[in-house]
This record gives C-alpha cells, sequence and structure tokens, in this order.
C-alpha cells in the first residue's frame, strides 16, 4: 500500500494477515507543511499527525514497512528526509535503511541484482558523512556515489 496515512486498525489487522507491505512516504507532508499557505497549515498539520500515528500503529503491529518517496512533490534530491520520517515513526535507523534498500528490491522482484552489495549486482553505492547508524540524517550528506559500478560523485578526494 503506498501512502497509508489513513489506515486504521481494521486495515492494520487486515495487512497483517495477508502480509501486506507498506511505503508510506511521510516526508511529502513535511515537504508540502513546510512551503503552504499559511490557512492551509492547520489541515496539513492533522493530515501529518494522522498519516505518522498510523503509520506508528503499522510498525508497532510488525506490518512490513518498505522506503518509497512522492520526489514530484518536494525536489528530487530531499528524498533521503524521507530515512527521518521512518525513524521518527518506530523504525532504527538500520530498519529505515534495509527498507530502502534490500526490502525496497525485494518488494520489487528486483533484488537479484540490487538492494545489497555482492558479486554480480549492480554496484549501486553510496557514501555518507557520518554515521547513519547513530543519526540517519547522515544521509543526507553523500559524499560518494557510484552507479552500476561508475563513480558518478566522488568529494571524498
Amino acid at each position: 500500500i503506498e501512502h497509508g496515512g489513513m489506515i486504521d486498525a481494521a486495515a492494520i489487522r487486515e495487512m497483517k494477515a495477508r502480509g501486506t507491505v507498506l511505503v508510506p512516504t511521510l516526508y511529502r507532508i513535511d515537504a508540502l507543511l513546510a512551503s503552504a499557505d499559511p490557512a492551509d497549515k492547520p489541515l496539513l498539520k492533522q493530515a501529518r499527525e494522522l498519516a505518522y500515528s498510523s503509520v506508528k500503529a503499522a510498525v508497532k503491529a510488525g506490518i512490513p514497512i518498505v522506503f518509497g518517496t512522492d520526489a514530484s512533490v518536494f525536489p528530487h534530491g530531499d528524498n533521503a528526509r524521507e530515512f527521518e520520517a521512518l525513524v521518527e515513526v518506530g523504525l532504527e535507523p538500520a530498519q529505515a535503511i534495509r527498507a530502502a534498500t534490500i526490502d525496497a528490491a525485494t518488494l520489487m522482484n528486483a533484488a537479484y541484482e540490487i538492494g545489497t552489495i555482492a558479486a554480480g549486482k549492480r554496484a549501486d553505492i553510496i557514501a555518507v558523512q557520518g554515521d547513519p547508524l547513530k543519526d540517519v540524517k547522515a544521509l543526507q550528506k553523500v559524499m560518494f556515489v557510484m552507479k552500476a559500478g561508475d563513480v558518478i560523485r566522488n568529494d571524498l578526494r
């Protein structure tokens, strides 16, 4: 289920029973809120509270969470802010990173090619400044990007 910010207890029970995955895309609300007209902010704050509490309940219930973004709602490049949102709703940083890598690859039936670093896979790798397991915001400070084995960015030199 994409977004899922308005799921209730009954939906969570059904998702749990069926093994349904939730892709919350929570940061989109924060991005909208940051640039909203002041008249719209109360409604967006209410929507944020509902979405975050719904996803927190899903996390607590053990619903599988996979990382996704709504990057058309906010600028490309801000996608890593979704990690903060996932941690806020109860995932540990390592779980949020896994949600964006192997769990996302598995959901897309692409784990044979992406999602982990292993021989024969695409070699999509980033390096960040800091330790994302201690502070998930470190994932917003990308210093190195390798895509399919080609170095795209290297600020480490």
